[in-house]
């Protein structure tokens, strides 16, 4: 692609403002730093200079991309996008880790604005056409953030209200190990709305012991029985009375997380609904909802986070977008995996995660997966990692052949690929070795040896 008659716009986004760098095709720069603000004067300024720009320096086209920076540069991209046809624009978003390996790549120290925005045009002009930065994929992304941006705004801050009411409800649960230990026995698992109703009404055992039978069962689902256990467990605890700081803190913390709760379940059915008048959506909604485990909340997550799946050319791409790819390293005849990469987002990891574990407790083949793991010595949250592999390239499978989960189907492509891969070291063996076949009488490392055994009987 002939790229000399282009220019290269490395803009870096910082709140309230931008710097801007052009270069040419050919790599002589053309405008050295300068800085905008981000407001109607700024973005005014902007236009201008790229009408002058493309007739004083005789550009074809300008291609602009824009650091991402957690949503600083939504205006920036937005605008530009607008103004792409009138002004012969492609306009990209970069993931910030792609030109932080290209600083290192150029060996530079220090980054400032300027430098960074230097950076991000010649990353744009040496890479312009390859994958991420393809014409194909403006409109694609163009499309899906229209679809997806307010949903994913909603679904984080539900996500960021679950966290909180994770913390608070870990926070009253050291306060009533110190308080009142002897009530968490009867709660069992979770916080039940009757638990937080006791605590917010009565957070002592004063409290408690003074309403008695008649007052505790007064509070919807917290019978008879169960008013019975209560009082006959505080009386027995010889505990001492708690500050009554302690008690208003118990009854606040209950208060807030019955609050949360509500708040988050009302949201959730809220984005549910709102996510399924997208028909195609829906349908893809129902499609992974197929697999035992998940549900509308948690497959929505997924796939906002993937947004078009038609990004990602295999499902290995899929897994190193999220960051659940293994990192490995290389020494000698030596591999060491090192754990995930963690490229990705940490808010996507999260919400396979959760997936993951769902998907281990009722999906059988997911579940078999698990133990096959742990047998193996992997700890949880290895093996629940290898289940976010797995899950995220079967959800890949689904959506692009727009199928429902069947486990015979992923068996089967297991078992076609193990074969294809079995042919193609097979070839490269006798490519690397055309000249020598290997042996077991080269002084070769132990691990070596074994490897040759195996590789022996394998392609014999």
């Amino acid at each position: 692609m002939r790229v000399e008659s282009y220019g290269f716009l490395g803009a870096d986004v910082s709140k309230g403002m931008c710097n801007f760098v052009l270069q040419k095709g050919t790599g002589e720069e053309l405008e050295s730093n300068f800085q905008l603000d981000d407001n109607r004067e700024g973005h005014k300024v902007l236009y201008d200079l790229l009408r002058d720009w493309k007739e004083r320096h005789g550009l074809k086209k300008i291609v602009v991309g824009l650091e991402s920076t957690g949503g600083y540069e939504n205006n920036w991209y937005k605008n530009l996008r607008n103004k792409s046809k009138e002004l012969s624009l492609e306009v990209f978003r970069i993931n910030p880790k792609r030109i932080y390996h290209e600083s290192k790549t150029e060996g530079r120290r220090s980054i400032s604005d300027a430098v960074s925005s230097q950076i991000i045009a010649g990353y744009m002009r040496k890479n312009y056409g390859k994958k991420d930065l393809e014409l194909k994929r403006i409109a694609v992304e163009d499309k899906r953030q229209d679809q997806t941006d307010g949903l994913k705004t909603l679904y984080r801050y539900i996500k960021k209200l679950t966290g909180q009411t994770t913390q608070k409800k870990n926070t009253l649960e050291k306060l009533l190990y110190s308080a009142m230990p002897e009530i968490l026995s009867i709660k069992k698992e979770g916080y039940p709305n009757w638990f937080l109703e006791l605590l917010l009404q009565y957070p002592s055992r004063k409290d408690i012991l003074m309403a008695g039978i008649e007052g505790l069962t007064k509070i919807d689902y917290l019978g008879d029985t169960k008013a019975e256990l209560i009082i006959k467990t505080v009386k027995e605890f010889a505990g001492l009375q708690v500050d009554t700081n302690i008690s208003m803190a118990i009854s606040e913390y209950a208060e807030d997380i019955r609050h949360y709760t509500k708040k988050v379940n009302r949201l959730k059915n809220q984005i549910s609904e709102s996510a399924k008048e997208d028909k195609s959506r829906a349908e893809d909604i129902e499609r992974l909802n197929s697999i035992r485990g998940l549900a509308d909340y948690t497959t929505l997550g997924i796939l906002l986070e993937i947004g078009s799946v038609s990004r990602f050319e295999s499902g290995g791409n899929l897994v190193a977008y999220f960051g659940i790819n293994p990192t490995i390293k290389q020494s000698g005849d030596k591999h060491y995996k090192v754990g995930m990469s963690k490229d990705g987002s940490p808010n996507a990891r999260a919400t396979l995660y959760t997936a993951a574990e769902n998907v281990k407790n009722h999906e059988p083949y997911f579940r078999a997966i698990y133990e096959k793991q742990i047998r193996s010595g992997k700890k949880h949250r290895s093996a629940i990692g290898v289940i976010m592999s797995k899950l995220t390239r079967v959800v890949y499978g689904m959506l692009k052949t727009k199928t429902d989960f069947d486990p015979g189907t992923d068996i089967y492509n297991q078992t076609k690929k193990q074969n294809e891969k079995l042919k193609v070291k097979k070839s490269k063996v006798n490519r690397e070795r055309r000249y020598q076949k290997e042996t077991l009488d080269a002084p070769i490392s132990s691990r070596q040896q074994k490897k040759r055994k195996q590789e022996q009987t394998v392609l014999n």
